[in-house]
């Protein structure tokens, strides 16, 4: 091994050194012939979390190599050498490795591999996305972008995935000098690029049902896996307390002040899913359905309750519907007993002639009729009610606007039953049992929380009892 000293640009001292494989750079008086540049840093602990940032980057992108990081005496990070997924664990947490879903996917010569996190596990922030190209640790808006595009319709906008994304492109394809710290790239054609991660994630979230059955099995302390197994004690657990480790901190929502507060936690994905083979095995037999302000609706399950949502789960029963239906679906049209004149704005008409292939997709049986108005002869089977055509001008004046995905969505919203809307029994199960076979029912299209979730153990824990009774 070599020492190497240097002062400035100067050389200062080349000698041998005996020591164990691996490189140690050592930095003192960083700022000692540019004085200026160090007035322009931010404290200490914004410049610690920018260095912090950069190694994690690094350690991802070469988990065969042990990284330590000191300062003052201190290890602030040491990354023995590892596999990926055992260096994904140590820097994003064991926590959320346990919900991140394998990403992998390929178009022509551009390959993507790693992992994303499920839409229930989000941050505020973006510091836990890495994007690697080539192996080189980068920050890239077509990356970024396909990504916030992925998840448009799982989580709100205020919130952010966790993914760590290994690009590989020919680099013919790629320019990386168009930085001066090469942290930003260049590709020859981002419109694939941003194809190929866009499907990648969509496809990898849509077939992630597998790995999301173990996860809810230990939210719920084995209780599904026992039922589907016939054990009649394996139930008999109910749900972690709030803020152990099968419970999904990151959808807590608190209600109340201080002490007095309850924790409801978002339904984990597939939870009810019967299309997996596991049936209801969650619910307790004779299973009952409240409504609570004509809004909401509760639902018994072993270990607690769920409250759902009625506006937002029949949202994304609409949404998953319309989409299967734009993709080749066949849509079940209600015919009006007369049919129906609309008066278009110039703005509504304009945006009628590029959406009526995509409204005839979704059940709206129309056609022009005289100067900027149509005649509406059928509407989609599972609108309630369409308000004498209002329906229709809203999803043209609304998020009909932002494409076929803004289409989707304003079709959802102003199609799903409101808040305020009486249901019957059979239409409250009708509902959850439609909901519970989508593949996303845990938000909406804009990405609101469907359903809540709270444990009896919670309840008692409220209630004071110190000896848990279940009926």
């Amino acid at each position: 091994a070599r020492e190497l000293a240097f002062q400035g640009e100067s050389l200062m001292r080349d000698a041998l050194l005996a020591r164990n494989p691996g490189t140690e750079v050592t930095v003192d008086n960083l700022f000692v012939n540019l004085p200026a540049r160090k007035k322009f840093m931010r404290s200490a602990t914004s410049e610690t979390r920018r260095i912090i940032a950069v190694i994690q980057g690094y350690a991802l992108a070469f988990p065969e190599t042990g990284f330590v990081l000191r300062e003052s005496g201190r290890d602030l990070l040491s990354y023995p050498p590892s596999s990926l997924r055992e260096r994904v664990e140590i820097v994003l947490g064991g926590d959320l490795l346990a919900n991140l879903v394998p990403v992998q996917f390929g178009i022509g010569g551009a390959k993507i591999h790693g992992y994303a996190s499920r839409g229930d596990q989000t941050r505020a922030n973006r510091y836990m996305q890495f994007y690697f190209v080539n192996r080189r640790y980068v920050r890239d808006r077509v990356l970024s972008h396909a990504v916030t595009q992925a998840y448009e319709s799982l989580i709100p906008r205020d919130r952010f995935p966790a993914v760590v994304l290994f690009l590989e492109v020919p680099h013919d394809d790629v320019d990386v000098n168009v930085h001066p710290t090469k942290a930003e790239v260049r590709f020859r054609n981002e419109g694939e690029i941003h194809r190929l991660v866009y499907t990648a994630l969509a496809e990898a979230l849509r077939n992630a049902g597998g790995s999301i059955e173990r996860t809810v099995d230990a939210f719920y302390g084995g209780a599904l896996s026992g039922a589907a197994h016939g054990d009649p004690g394996a139930a008999a657990g109910g749900a972690p307390s709030a803020g152990s480790g099968g419970t999904w901190v990151g959808a807590a929502q608190e209600i109340g002040e201080g002490d007095r507060t309850f924790e409801f936690h978002e339904a984990p994905l597939s939870l009810f899913s019967d299309e997996a083979g596991k049936g209801k095995g969650f619910l307790t037999s004779g299973t009952l359905y409240w409504q609570l302000h004509q809004s909401y609706i509760l639902i018994q399950i072993r270990g607690g309750m769920v409250i759902i949502d009625q506006h937002a789960a029949h949202e994304r029963i609409l949404f998953d519907r319309a989409k299967a239906d734009l993709e080749g679906g066949k849509p079940v049209v209600q015919s009006l007993l007369f049919p129906a004149t609309i008066d278009l704005s110039p703005d509504e008409y304009e945006r009628y002639e590029e959406l009526a292939a995509p409204l005839a997709s979704l059940g709206f049986e129309t056609e022009p009729f005289g100067h900027r108005s149509i005649i509406v002869r059928g509407i989609p089977a599972p609108v309630r009610n369409w308000d004498d055509g209002r329906l229709l001008q809203e999803i043209l004046g609304g998020e009909g606007r932002s494409g076929i995905d803004g289409l989707l969505k304003s079709y959802a919203c102003r199609a799903a039953i409101k808040a305020g809307t009486r249901l019957s029994g059979e239409e409250m199960e009708s509902l959850a049992d439609q909901l519970f076979a989508t593949a996303l029912p845990y938000t909406c299209p804009h990405g609101r929380p469907t359903m809540l979730r709270v444990g009896t153990a919670e309840l008692e824990r409220r209630f004071a009892r110190s000896v848990t009774h279940r009926e």
